[in-house]
């Protein structure tokens, strides 16, 4: 019987550019550029890979280390959350919102308040 390859998918990120805002990563799969510049590396790459069509288990990889530097049983799962940070709070695991999402939202609080 022929076993499924389960073998994780590895992703390279790489520190490209800080800014006031903090550290940029360059996301690398299979060889590829995939993101030129993101602050949230991980959940951003388990995005991409989902929207590819890929499913299953991920490393997160960089040139310094022997090892991943982090783990993702399921990217689906993973996918759906982001690191937010503020003033107010350090950084948090939170649920992902799309920039859609964010509008309608803030512009159905706006529309209550005023009302």
């Amino acid at each position: 019987m022929h076993q499924p390859d389960i073998s994780p998918l590895r992703v390279f990120i790489e520190p490209v550019k800080i800014t006031h805002k903090g550290q940029g990563y360059s996301v690398s799969f299979n060889g590829e550029t995939i993101i030129a510049r993101t602050r949230n590396p991980a959940p951003d790459a388990c995005r991409h890979l989902v929207a590819l069509g890929h499913r299953g288990r991920m490393e997160i990889w960089d040139n310094e280390r022997p090892y991943p530097r982090s783990v993702f049983h399921d990217i689906e799962r993973a996918a759906r959350f982001t690191v937010a940070e503020s003033n107010a709070h350090g950084p948090r695991i939170v649920r992902f919102k799309t920039m859609a999402e964010d509008v309608r939202g803030e512009l159905f609080t706006s529309r209550s308040a005023s009302q």
